[in-house]
Parts: structure tokens; sequence; C-alpha cells
């Protein structure tokens, strides 16, 4: 990528909203046009990190009051059970 010298379309600053210390960087495929992003999320982020990305959920959860969780929680959703996964598996089912 370097020796091609693409230029960077923009740098997106740590966003503590997405995930705590997700940082990317956006850039042109110089011969397709194609647009590019190029993310880094940590496996363990940072303590500030975190903190960063709880703060900024609750300030979002403050301009929503129609959410009736917070957006940590409302993002969460229960997986099925191993039991009911295997079965769907056994239909050829995605679901």
């Amino acid at each position: 990528m370097v020796a091609d010298d693409p230029s960077s379309s923009h740098q997106r600053p740590e966003d503590p909203v997405y995930t705590p210390g997700y940082y990317a960087v956006f850039f042109n495929d110089p011969i397709t046009g194609i647009h590019f992003e190029l993310a880094h999320t940590p496996l363990l982020p940072s303590v500030s990190a975190f903190r960063s990305w709880l703060d900024a959920l609750k300030a979002e959860w403050k301009d929503h009051p129609e959410w009736k969780q917070p957006p940590w929680k409302e993002a969460m959703r229960r997986l099925p059970p191993r039991s009911d996964r295997r079965a769907n598996d056994d239909l050829g089912t995605d679901s």
C-alpha cells in the first residue's frame, strides 16, 4: 500500500461509540477506485478506552429517551441454545 502511495480519504479518530479502541483509516484503491476501510479494534481495550466508550454510550442514551434499556444492553441479544443451533445445522437452515 505504501509503495503505491494511495491517498487517504480521511482518518477517523478513535470513536468510542463504535467499540472501545476502534480506529480506522479510509482510502481509495488507485486502480479500481474502491473505497476501503482499514479498521483496528483491540482484543483487550485499555481501561481509558473502555471508560470513554461507556461515557459516550451514556451520552447517547440521554439523547434517546425512547430506549428502554441502556445501549450496551439494547445492543446485545441472546443466542439460541446450542441444541437449537445444531438442529438448524441438520436442517441446512441459517437461522
